[in-house]
C-alpha cells in the first residue's frame, strides 16, 4: 500500500516540475496574455452558478440550478470532470450534472441531506451530507451512488459532523468538526470504503493533498494554524501558525500552495506557502485580497490566475490574483481585480 504514495526526492521533483513548465511555455502551451478556460462559482444565495472567464473574470454566463417543488436550489461546491460540471445542491439533496460545454442539465444524483463539501478524482465523487452525517460515493462512469458511508458513531454521538473531503490514489480523507472543539481527519479506503485511520487536528479543518510532496495539508481555522500530515499514518509532520486558516488550493504546475485567512477582513488574508524543496513548509508571502471573508480558492493549472470567493449573505465578490515572480515558484501574489458573481459566492472550480 505504501508504494502508492512513495515520495521521490524533493530536488528531483522540483527540477522535473520546472523543466516541464519551461518546455511547455516554449512550445506555446504555457501561460499567455489570453488565459484559457473559466472559473465556475456556486452562488449559494441566488441559486445559480456564474461562469467567469479565466483571463479577466468577465461573466460568460449565469445558469440557475433547476427548481424542485418550485424552490430554487442552493449550490455549494463544484467538481469538473472530462465532460461535466457537477454542482452540489444542499436545498434538494442532490448533485446536478451540467454539460461542460453548453451548461445544459444532463441529470442529477440523489444524495443525503445537508450536502456540503465534495471532491472527485475523476472516477468517484465523494459528497459529504452533514445533516445525515453520511458521505455519498458516486461512480462517475456508471452514473450511480455506489456507497453511503456513515460517519464514525462515537464522533457523531459526541456532536461531530463531516465537513471537507479529498479523494486521491484510492483513498479518501474526510474532516469532521464540532463547534468550539478540535477537529478530526478520518482516512478511508476508496475501494472498501472502510475507515483506516483517524487523527485529531485543529478546529474547523479543511483538506488538500499536495501532489508533489504527498503531504496532507490541513488548514484549521479554529486552531489558527495549518497542519501537515503523513497521508497514510496521519502523523503530524509539521505545523505553521496561520491565523484564520481555511480554504486551500494548489496549482497543478507550480510549487505554490494557497490558504485563505477567512476572518482576515481583506487584510493579510491570502497566504502563499511552499512545500517543495523545503525541509519544513514555508510561508512565502501574505497578501491582501481587499474584500472581507476570503473563503474558497481555485487556480488555473499554471497558477497564473488565482480566484477567491468572498462569502456572506449579501456578498457577490470574487477577487482575482496573479503570481509575482516566476509562476512555478511565486514570491507573492498581486490583486488584479474584483468582479461580481451571484449572491453569496461559495465553492469555485476551474473548468477547461
Amino acid at each position: 500500500m505504501m508504494k502508492i504514495l512513495d515520495i521521490p526526492r524533493h530536488a528531483t521533483f522540483t527540477a522535473a516540475l520546472v523543466l516541464a513548465a519551461l518546455a511547455s511555455q516554449a512550445t506555446g502551451q504555457g501561460p499567455s496574455s489570453h488565459e484559457r478556460g473559466s472559473f465556475v462559482v456556486a452562488n449559494r444565495g441566488s441559486g445559480d452558478i456564474t461562469v467567469l472567464a479565466a483571463k479577466d473574470g468577465k461573466v460568460v454566463r449565469t445558469v440557475a440550478l433547476p427548481k424542485k417543488n418550485d424552490l430554487a436550489g442552493e449550490p455549494m461546491y463544484i467538481s469538473s470532470t472530462a465532460r461535466e460540471v457537477l454542482v452540489g445542491d444542499r436545498k434538494h439533496d442532490r448533485v446536478v450534472r451540467f454539460d461542460k460545454r453548453s451548461y445544459r442539465v444532463v441529470g442529477e444524483y440523489a444524495v443525503g441531506k445537508g450536502v456540503f463539501h465534495q471532491w472527485s478524482d475523476g472516477q468517484q465523487l465523494w459528497v459529504n451530507n452533514d445533516v445525515d452525517k453520511t458521505t455519498s460515493v458516486i461512480d462517475l462512469r456508471r452514473h450511480r451512488v455506489i456507497k453511503t458511508i456513515a460517519m464514525p458513531e462515537d464522533l457523531v454521538k459526541d456532536g461531530y459532523s463531516n465537513h471537507d473531503v479529498f479523494v486521491a490514489h484510492g483513498f479518501a480523507w474526510v474532516s469532521l468538526l464540532k463547534p468550539n472543539a478540535d477537529g478530526y481527519v478520518v482516512l478511508y479506503s476508496a475501494r472498501s470504503f472502510q475507515p483506516l485511520k483517524r487523527a485529531k487536528v485543529g478546529g474547523d479543518p479543511h483538506l488538500w493533498l499536495d501532489r508533489w510532496t504527498h503531504t496532507l495539508v490541513v488548514p484549521a481555522q479554529g486552531g489558527n494554524r495549518t497542519d501537515f500530515l503523513n497521508p497514510l499514518t496521519l502523523e503530524k509532520t509539521a505545523s505553521l501558525d496561520l491565523p484564520g486558516s481555511h480554504g486551500v488550493y494548489a496549482p497543478l504546475l507550480s510549487t505554490a500552495l494557497y490558504v485563505t485567512n477567512l476572518p482576515g477582513a481583506g487584510k493579510a488574508d491570502l497566504y502563499n506557502l511552499r512545500l517543495i524543496g523545503q525541509r519544513q513548509p514555508k510561508l512565502v508571502s501574505t497578501a491582501d485580497t481587499g474584500t472581507a471573508v476570503a473563503h474558497n480558492i481555485a487556480t488555473n493549472p499554471w497558477g497564473t490566475r488565482i480566484f477567491v470567493t468572498h462569502s456572506g449573505p449579501t456578498s457577490r465578490s470574487v477577487s482575482i490574483h496573479a503570481p509575482e515572480g516566476p509562476f512555478w515558484a511565486p514570491t507573492g501574489t498581486k490583486l488584479l481585480t474584483t468582479v461580481k458573481a451571484g449572491v453569496n459566492p461559495f465553492g469555485i472550480a476551474y473548468v477547461r
